[in-house]
Parts: C-alpha cells; structure tokens; sequence
C-alpha cells in the first residue's frame, strides 16, 4: 500500500488467504494471496511507476462489470473480490 498508493501507518484486517491457478502462455501460474482490510481517510499517492490510473467503483459496479466479462479481470483479482464479499455477508 505504500508503495503503490502512498498509505502507511494504517492497521490490517485479515479477511482470508486464498489460492488461485490460470494458463498464461500454456504455463499454469500459481498464486498464494492474502487478502487485508482497512480504513483509510486520506489523500492517497498513486505510484507512477506501478499504477497508470485508478478508479473507484461501488461493489455493485464491480459484480456488473466481472459478470459481463470475467476475462477482463486476471483470476486472482476475481477470487479476492469474491471472498470480501463473503466476509462482508458473514459480519
């Protein structure tokens, strides 16, 4: 978060840790990921050099756009929004 958004000094929530596979080039890549919450009132930095541009959506928006075409989003992205959503269900 600090590097890519400028956010530091904030604390995590551990939401769950998840796998996740998918073909690139015919080579499966495999990913271990954990997925965190926090709260952040601020202005945040965008990196430059790691993000080109970013967006805010409400989470609606975000299931309209997965469900109208999931290739849009790489497997990782889709499986930690999911199970966010599955945490917010089970507070």
């Amino acid at each position: 978060m600090s590097e890519e958004l400028g956010i530091e000094d904030v604390e995590l929530k551990k939401v769950t840790k998840f796998y996740t596979e998918q073909d690139y080039g015919g080579r499966i890549l495999r990913e271990f990921s954990m997925l965190y919450t926090t709260q952040f009132d601020g202005d945040m930095k965008l990196s430059k050099r790691e993000i080109m541009d970013g967006l805010w959506h409400p989470l609606v928006k975000i299931d309209e756009m997965i469900n109208r075409n999931i290739d849009d989003f790489p497997p990782g992205f889709v499986k930690a929004f999911k199970e966010y959503k599955k945490s917010l269900s089970s507070n």
